[in-house]
């Protein structure tokens, strides 16, 4: 078989980037006729380069192994064009190709002179849940790009597709799973199994992190730490999966590790939309669905948040981008409307004379069926709260699951503290723009809050009644 002779110098390897440079000498050990994992995860953090290194390792197989073929997933062609195109325009430079990508059928195809192929595929779990794009394909390796957003099966699938082209390109199969820290089926069945051990010794974890890529600046980080929560920060900068629950929180029974998972929104049933009305940090929104069919398990999922920040952080905004989100997702039931209940007077975040729901609901009036479900009174912090967190733990008999993708909302019900008195410790920041103060945390438990105590508001007043007596 012809190799063509390989040069990392094109691909800017240093000592700057040490861990892309790990990842080259790994799966380049191929031409040394060493075995290489089987398996490789990378990353486990933000802007790591992690997609950037392994594209570029698949583009210069490409350009080494003649008629090898590739795949490289993402989980829709939206994300492929906003995410996976930018870092393939920098690295198009290396292909050995006359021909451009090419896009035919939904998906986007690389061919390469010495007759190798990449192919940027789209998971399209949605319109395909039985991974039937990816049956057919005989390949020698795959990137499951930001596999944290993929399904098990998809991966389940191309495990068993690769290495199906060795009757063309006769080289090992070449598997790489790109990712940021998840608390779904990606850290129990490969994370974990290889952190605790348990996983095939040809599985490896190369950990990846912002301080990784040169190209994050130390403004940056800075900016990072002043944005970020400790929770996020510790998870997405510094690459710490496992979710700590914090000493004294408000939601004690919250567990991320319990909690989040990876259920899709289900444009046939009814959501129930809840709010916290606030100027800052943000208007913030919850998205919930209820399953409760009969002879299934009973369940409460947040399939979505949506936030709306200065400048835009009006009434009339959030619920343009409610209406949206619904539509992209082809939503064609019913919306409840759930909330704090002082906002139902009129609202600075309103038009004059407007409510705030009723400006958010001018949003969506016009093309969805909705139902106010706002209570006439805001319930006990203290109550609610111990309400919640028996929901939490399922002794009602509904067990309650969170988007992993909700980042702000998970950090918020970590990170929330309670006081003295077993209501919501109020702890206030100062906008470095507006000069204006805030509180930091809770308006995602508030909103959780009211969404709970309303849906379930004969089973709490029977709560309060017994707590009280």
């Amino acid at each position: 078989m012809k190799r063509v002779t390989n040069n990392s110098t094109i691909f800017n390897i240093s000592k700057a980037y040490s861990k892309t440079k790990q990842l080259f000498d790994t799966v380049f050990a191929i031409q040394k006729g060493v075995k290489i994992p089987s398996l490789i995860l990378t990353g486990g953090a933000v802007k790591g380069g992690k997609s950037f290194g392994a594209i570029g390792v698949f583009i210069l197989l490409a350009n080494t192994f003649p008629k090898s073929r590739w795949v490289i997933v993402r989980k829709t062609n939206k994300v492929i064009q906003r995410n996976l195109l930018p870092v393939w325009d920098k690295l198009d430079y290396m292909c050995n190709a006359s021909q451009s990508l090419k896009k035919k059928e939904g998906d986007y195809y690389k061919s390469f002179d010495n007759g190798s192929e990449i192919i940027l595929m789209a998971e399209n779990y949605a319109h395909d849940k039985e991974g039937n794009a990816f049956r057919g394909l005989d390949i020698n390796g795959y990137i499951l790009d930001e596999g944290n957003e993929l399904q098990e099966s998809t991966w389940r699938v191309l495990s068993v597709r690769s290495g199906t082209n060795r009757h063309t390109c006769d080289i090992q199969p070449v598997n790489i799973i790109t990712c940021n820290p998840t608390f779904g089926w990606l850290k129990k069945e490969v994370y974990d199994c290889i952190e605790d051990g348990t996983a095939p010794k040809s599985w490896v974890f190369y950990p990846s992190n912002p301080v990784d890529n040169p190209s994050n600046s130390q403004e940056q980080f800075e900016l990072w730490r002043e944005q970020l929560s400790s929770y996020d920060y510790r998870r997405f900068i510094q690459g710490f999966w496992g979710a700590e629950k914090k000493i004294g929180a408000f939601l004690k029974e919250f567990d991320p590790n319990k909690h989040l998972c990876t259920i899709d929104f289900d444009p046939k049933l009814p959501v129930h939309i809840s709010f916290d009305e606030n100027f800052l940090p943000h208007i913030t929104c919850i998205v919930e669905q209820v399953y409760m069919k009969e002879g299934e398990e009973k369940r409460i999922v947040q399939v979505a948040e949506i936030l709306s920040r200065p400048p835009k952080n009006t009434a009339s905004r959030i619920g343009v981008d409610i209406c949206n989100y619904l539509k992209d997702n082809n939503f064609e039931s019913k919306i409840y409307v759930y909330g704090d209940a002082t906002s139902q007077k009129n609202s600075v975040l309103a038009e004059q004379g407007a409510t705030f729901f009723n400006q958010i609901i001018d949003g969506f009036a016009d093309d969805f069926h909705y139902e106010k479900r706002i209570l006439k009174s805001n319930p006990s912090v203290q109550l609610s709260g111990e309400f919640l967190n028996q929901h939490l733990t399922g002794k009602f008999g509904w067990k309650f699951f969170i988007n992993e993708n909700c980042g702000y909302s998970i950090s918020d019900y970590t990170d929330t503290l309670e006081d003295e008195n077993g209501n919501i410790k109020k702890a206030r920041v100062t906008d470095s723009i507006s000069g204006l103060s805030y509180e930091k945390n809770g308006h995602f438990v508030d909103a959780k809050r009211y969404f709970v105590v309303s849906l379930f508001n004969v089973m709490y007043k029977a709560f309060v009644k017994k707590r009280i007596t």
